[in-house]
């Protein structure tokens, strides 16, 4: 074949890829390369082909071939280091890269390649020198800037990643990636509801591209907007049905929605296509829990540790079966929130009975409760050095797995924690004068809590409660939605309390001197119930796995009520009943209270 044929059927195959249309390139540059087999702009397109269509394995052997022919093409060098990184071999890749920008110092593409990669690897902050140098070559390159306020996101940087991607969007406000990656700078620094619109503006703009869709649906997510959330999922699941994100997002969405069967029967379907995946076994793990279907659902929660996470406790011992454990010392480690501590603080009896010596690691604010659990001889604070030796440790909420518990067996013996005698004393001289019932009132979760859109309510959302006669409200708010209780709904005194309570401690002996905890769901509700005091959690349409589907009450904590939304964001039915059963049990509390004068 003549040079000007050659040249003719590489210009037919670069358009024919430019334009998309892969097999028809494929077929021009295999042409050229059965005429000449060491033809370098050949072997370089195809192999770059190659990676395009998902076979990097396949287009490796003809890079590094283009690369030995013409070591001095920095483009030879950057496409065989995208290759290398897509298969894993970083050391390589990054020897690649770091040829292609010594051959060409100044090519923005190189530097923003080897930015992306350095990225995937968690070198953030080598990225964004990367990136950042990219940006200053094309200043008016409004992906270059984009790229390079992400990698500030990624690095925690976020007033710069801001100030950087408002800048991509004032140079392009058509670029749908600077919309979605501002987004995601919102997202990631839990401002929430700021991330929404720049989504929804980077999925209109990208328009077919999956990932600004998945992105709009974690934004609409976490702002709490679950219906729109599931609808931004199901586009990228039409645009690309292979995308895990998609599938695993409305997954959760649909658990979130009350739609546990839905959610779990996905998530089976997501762990046939991508078998063995720990993300969507953990969450499946919630939704079975949800169903009540216990033994298989503590068997995927395990899916939630990473094994390098997990084997950094083996230092402290082996894993606890169980088993007898006399003679032994058993550390149990608090690995999630407040409340699931508690909660499954229950175990440490049971560690107990086995003939462990129990010791607890959790964190300060909830340790002076922790303690007083039947069967801890001692806490630790999180993070704490000691030079205690154990035989064994345990992750808290693996606790019902290994133990084996099933709905019949859940160990609710309550109170299985108690307050501080003095701390008790204090609260109810300081509440002595109030005769009315006395009511705590916990609206809100932690913000920075990803589902806090979904759990929480407002004060407002409280007003029938100001019907209720005969009743002293009590905030045990903690965080920001404190502020809420500056502009109380009409005729709602609330008293409030939350500054003083310094730790769990203060809170369980404030408890102590309530006659009803009403709150939405949180880790207050969990001390309650554990204190065996009267408490009424206020739960989601989707609610938290351990308050299951279709029941008033808990398995959990006997003394216990729950009050459910039938509606998502539908708080108000929720507190109308409850501002009517509060008037039955100001009644009966009244009525229990004129029994005890007469006798």
């Amino acid at each position: 074949m003549d040079p000007r044929a050659v040249g003719q059927l590489l210009e037919s195959g670069l358009a024919h890829h430019r334009a998309g249309r892969l097999p028809e390139a494929e077929s021009a540059y295999r042409k050229v390369l059965a005429a000449h087999p060491e033809n370098i702009d050949a072997l370089h397109l195809l192999g770059v082909l190659a990676g395009q269509c998902g076979k990097p394995a396949g287009g490796l052997p003809l890079l590094q071939r283009a690369v030995a022919l013409g070591p001095g093409h920095a483009e030879f060098h950057r496409h065989l280091a995208e290759t290398l990184a897509a298969l894993g071999r970083h050391p390589e890749a990054g020897a690649a890269f770091a040829r292609a920008l010594h051959l060409a110092p100044r090519d923005a593409a190189s530097h923003t390649a080897a930015g992306i990669w350095l990225l995937s690897v968690g070198r953030a902050d080598d990225a964004i020198g990367s990136l950042a140098e990219a940006a200053r070559l094309n200043p008016q390159d409004a992906t270059a800037l984009g790229n390079h306020g992400h990698a500030l996101s990624c690095a925690g940087r976020t007033d710069e990643a801001l100030a950087v991607l408002r800048r991509a969007i004032e140079v392009d406000p058509h670029c749908g990636v600077a919309w979605i990656q501002l987004a995601e700078a919102l997202w990631r620094a839990h401002r929430y509801d700021e991330a929404v619109e720049p989504a929804r503006r980077g999925a209109e703009l990208a328009g077919s591209d999956v990932r600004s869709h998945v992105v709009h649906g974690n934004a609409l997510h976490t702002a709490g907007e679950l219906e729109a959330a599931g609808a931004a999922y199901r586009r990228a699941i039409e645009l690309d049905p292979n995308n895990f994100d998609a599938h695993s997002n409305l997954a959760l969405v649909l658990l979130k929605t009350g739609e546990a069967r839905q959610a779990l029967a996905r998530y089976d379907q997501i762990l046939t296509r991508w078998p063995g995946t720990r993300d969507a076994l953990a969450n499946r793990s919630l939704a079975l829990l949800t169903l009540g279907e216990l033994q298989q659902g503590w068997a995927d929660y395990e899916a939630r540790w990473s094994p390098e996470t997990f084997n950094l406790h083996r230092r402290l011992g082996r894993p606890w079966d169980g088993g007898d454990a006399r003679g032994q010392t058993v550390l149990l480690i608090s690995e999630q929130g407040f409340g699931d501590t508690i909660q499954f603080a229950r175990y440490a009896r049971l560690a107990a009975d086995r003939g462990a010596t129990v010791v607890v690691s959790c964190p300060a604010e909830v340790e002076p409760v922790i303690r007083t659990a039947p069967g801890v001889s001692r806490t630790i604070r999180s993070g704490e050095r000691t030079e205690i030796t154990f035989h064994a440790f345990a992750p808290m909420a693996s606790l019902p797995r290994i133990i084996g518990t099933t709905l019949a067996t859940i160990p609710a013996d309550v109170p299985y924690v108690s307050a501080d005698a003095e701390r008790v004393r204090r609260w109810r001289d300081r509440l002595a004068a109030d005769a009315n019932v006395r009511v705590g009132l916990v609206w809100a979760g932690s913000a920075a809590h990803q589902n806090d859109k979904v759990r929480s309510c407002a004060l407002a959302d409280l007003a029938p409660l100001a019907a209720v006669e005969g009743v002293t409200f009590y905030s045990l708010q903690k965080g920001a939605a404190v502020a809420q209780l500056a502009a109380p709904p009409p005729g709602l005194t609330v008293t409030p309390l939350g500054d003083e309570l310094k730790d769990f401690g203060d809170t369980a002996a404030l408890l102590e001197c309530l006659d009803l905890l009403i709150a939405v769901d949180t880790s207050v509700v969990h001390l309650a119930g554990a204190l065996a005091r009267p408490v009424w959690t206020l739960l989601a349409r989707g609610p938290d796995w351990r308050w299951m589907l279709g029941r008033d009450d808990s398995p959990w904590y006997p003394t216990m009520r729950l009050f459910r939304q039938q509606a998502l964001k539908e708080w108000r039915p929720v507190i109308e009943r409850v501002a009517t059963e509060l008037r039955g049990f100001v009644r009966a509390h009244r009525g229990g209270a004129a029994q005890q004068e007469r006798t």
